[in-house]
Parts: structure tokens; sequence; C-alpha cells
């Protein structure tokens, strides 16, 4: 196996920016549970097949790949068993993390064992031109590799490249997220799909001038309320779930709210907590507003919607099987 990456450090990725977790399984939970909630996230517009698959295998591959593979230390209770909380969209406790910067733990994790295995060659600076195509079937790529052009024959090809955030003027991911993959597989005929998906991260911080700062979901799950201009909380004034609504919704809500004040942003305020609460459970997002000059356990923070996820993409099948013969 080769895995390529386009960048110099294959850390440069969507994933490594993930702070609030992942979803895992609650103490009583089942793959219905799961599934009723990613439903009514999806808006009902969410296959149920592919949902149902999700909820069946989703937690057991969780349990292979990071816990038993990669070994992620995620936090652990005072039990010593996984601590488990609460995201918007969810009605039980069933994302587990690693303090805010959950998904740093698991790239870093998952390329030390992909390292460790002599199976998989990993080539890094190594930008993909364009895939190759042979009757039909996509036979492998050609790559960017010290200037020179590379021709990598490959039996299966897989597309794993990212979000299409520069696209955008507000978004959450980093400046790599430019949509390569999904032109690449455009560009040979693959079938798209709900490209007109695309989520809002209801809360990062607004800082005018400055690429956008995202402020976890599991900031609200932990308590963290949403107030206007005028000083109300107005979450629950939109949904029965308050700041827990699902991600689409309380992006609407802020938006609502920012256009009836005139305002560029609301406020996010967790200052209920104290000070070495947070810096404990939220290191990287408390040292990251303290240097934009905001203390999280003195007031609230300033924060806006920015892109976040390309839900729809290069269309696949259960077994990720794109409409192109040996692409995935």
């Amino acid at each position: 196996v080769m895995l390529l990456s386009a960048s110099q450090d294959p850390l440069d990725c969507n994933s490594y920016w993930a702070q609030g977790g992942i979803i895992y399984k609650s103490h009583d939970d089942t793959p219905e549970d799961l599934a009723e909630d990613i439903h009514t996230a999806g808006a009902g517009l969410c296959l149920d097949d592919a949902v149902m698959q999700l909820g069946r295998k989703g937690p057991k591959s969780v349990e292979e790949l990071l816990l038993e593979i990669a070994k992620v230390p995620f936090d652990l209770a005072e039990d010593g068993s996984l601590a488990l909380c609460l995201e918007g969209g969810h009605h039980k406790a069933r994302i587990i993390h690693w303090g805010d910067s959950t998904g740093r733990a698991i790239t870093e994790y998952l390329q030390r064992a992909v390292i460790n295995m002599p199976e998989v060659q990993l080539v890094h600076s190594a930008p993909v031109v364009d895939l190759i195509m042979e009757d039909g079937v996509c036979v492998g790529a050609q790559i960017l590799r010290e200037g020179e052009l590379e021709v990598v024959a490959a039996g299966e090809t897989i597309l794993a490249t990212g979000g299409i955030g520069e696209v955008y003027a507000h978004t959450s991911n980093p400046p790599s997220a430019n949509g390569d993959g999904i032109a690449l597989g455009r560009r040979v005929g693959a079938e798209l799909r709900g490209m007109e998906y695309v989520q809002f991260h209801p809360t990062t911080l607004y800082r005018p001038g400055h690429r956008s700062f995202l402020v976890s979901e599991a900031v609200r799950g932990e308590g963290a309320r949403l107030i206007n201009a005028a000083g109300e909380r107005f979450a629950f004034d939109y949904h029965p779930m308050g700041e827990l609504a699902p991600r689409d919704i309380v992006a609407r809500m802020i938006r609502s709210e920012m256009a009836l004040s005139g305002s560029p942003s609301v406020n996010l305020d967790i200052s209920h907590r104290d000070r070495p609460y947070l810096e404990k459970r939220f290191p990287a997002i408390f040292k990251q507003c303290l240097k934009a000059g905001f203390d999280l356990s003195q007031g609230g923070i300033p924060v806006t919607p920015a892109q976040h996820f390309s839900c729809g993409g290069i269309a696949v099948d259960l077994n990720s099987q794109t409409s192109v013969r040996g692409l995935r």
C-alpha cells in the first residue's frame, strides 16, 4: 500500500484540527438510537442503509482502529472507563475525546501505527496531478514528486482528501482543504452527490482579519450559553434542544440573531465554569482565546458561524465504491 500526502507534513489535514471528540457509544446505546439522532441531524435526507451500517459498525471500528491498533489515549472517567460527553444533535453522551484536541491525538497515533506497518509506504510532498484511466477503469495516479512527474499504478485507488473550505471566505478548515480530491474524481467522470449540503459550524471565534478558529461544540456540551447583543439567552426560542440542537439549526439561529441586531457576532458564555476546570477540559481553546484577548472564565467570547464540513462529495455505495471502477 502506498499512502500519498500532498503536504510535506502528513498531519496537514482537516482531521488534525478536530476538537470535540468522535462518536463511540453510551453505556446504554443501540444502533437504532444512534441512527435516530443521525436522521434528525440530517433533516431526514440521509440514506437509511448507510446510517444503519454506521450505527452497527461504527463503534466496533472505533474499538478496533483507534483503541486497539492506534491506542489513542482518550480521556478517562474517575472509574477508569472512557469519559463520555454530549455534543449537539445527540440525546446520549457517546462522544469520546482527548481534551479539546481529539483530532490531533487520532491523526498522530494513527500515523505512528501506520509507520510501523511494513506493508505501508508513506510518501510526503507528492500531490496527485491526475488519475489514470484505461478502458473506463482507474488504474492509478500521476503524481508530482521532487519536481518530476511519476506514474503510480494501482489495483485500487482511494481518495481521502479533505474538504472544500478554501472556497469560502470564513472556514474552520486549514488552507489545504481546497476540494482537490472532488475535482480529481469529477475529471474522470465520477458521480458527485449532495454538493449543495455544506455544514457551517455555529461557533468560531470572531476576529476580523484573522482565520476562523473553531470553538468546539463540546463547549456547549459542557453548558456554554449563546447570548445575543441584548444580553439575552436565545437558543431555546428556536429549538427545544437549545444550544445542543443540530449544527445547521444553531448556525441559522445565530445568523438570525446577528441579522436582528446588526452585530457581526453573538457571545458564547461558559463563565459559570471556573478557570481550573476550563483550562483542564479545553486547554487549546482556553489558550487560543487568551491569546486573542478573551478569558473563557470571565465572560462571553464573540462567535460567528463558518464553513466546516462538505456533507456531499463523490458518490459511493456501502463499500465506498464510486461510479468509476477501481476508484474508491
